[in-house]
């Protein structure tokens, strides 16, 4: 019904809902500007629609066809909420259409057999599902927060126990290097220790030697005779450590010979 009497809004022109319409001597309304956007094109001053010609000192405003059409504009939401084939208020829910009827739809064939609802009912209903479906998915989400949490603490016990194996790996590996640096100085004091002690017998070797040779050369220079008694008796302990020297082992062997 709400359809039908909007049809009866709309210009024959442009088939929108009037705009400052006009009334024509023939009695047939137009958008003024639809009119007079007609006359300009055609260069004709007659109806759109009967063709019967007009002046436009003819032309009036039809006021009260405007103050319907502003009507209808403020009032097409409440229009939404009659029926369009019996123009009575939709107050009833079809379950098998899923759609708002009036009292009179309950009757007819397209409905026969049908469940019905009050409006009112079937919107307390939704409402109901819509809670519970609310409900759920807080609980949901609620449980995922839950979910979010426990792998944090996860998280925070795989890290813990990772900083705590590498912790007992660097106390591992620093004893090591300890004991490793312990060995190396022991090492080092020990052959340190065992080269300075064959410093020191080649220290002594070097300073009998001098002595030798010095007290050889004043009796050379002093007593010859008495030399080579000196000599004699010093030979040995000479011989002794030049063979110490590997160069001078041959010829302490030839000596012998």
């Amino acid at each position: 019904m709400a359809s039908r009497f909007e049809d009866h809004l709309k210009c024959l022109s442009c088939l929108g809902m009037f705009e400052d319409p006009v009334i024509l001597s023939c009695s047939h309304s137009f958008c003024r500007g639809c009119v007079e956007k007609c006359w300009d094109e055609k260069g004709d001053q007659s109806c759109p629609v009967c063709r019967k010609r007009c002046l436009r000192m003819d032309v009036r405003s039809n006021l009260a066809l405007s103050k319907v059409c502003e009507a209808f504009s403020q009032t097409s939401v409440d229009l939404d909420d009659v029926c369009s084939l019996h123009g009575k208020k939709l107050n009833l829910f079809c379950t098998d259409h899923q759609e708002c009827v009036c009292i009179s739809c309950f009757g007819t064939e397209r409905h026969d057999g049908h469940r019905f609802h009050s409006i009112i009912e079937e919107m307390q209903k939704f409402l109901l599902s819509a809670k519970k479906s609310r409900e759920y998915f807080q609980n949901i989400r609620l449980e995922r927060n839950e979910e979010v949490m426990h792998i944090k603490v996860q998280r925070d016990k795989e890290e813990s126990k990772i900083k705590k194996k590498f912790e007992e790996i660097r106390h591992l590996l620093q004893a090591d290097e300890q004991d490793s640096l312990s060995d190396v100085r022991k090492e080092e004091e020990e052959e340190s220790r065992l080269v300075k002690e064959k410093i020191e017998s080649l220290d002594n070797d070097i300073a009998a030697l001098s002595d030798v040779i010095r007290s050889t050369e004043e009796h050379l220079t002093s007593d010859p005779v008495s030399s080579d008694f000196n000599f004699m008796n010093n030979y040995h302990a000479v011989k002794t450590i030049i063979e110490k020297v590997p160069h001078m082992s041959e010829q302490g062997r030839r000596l012998n010979m």
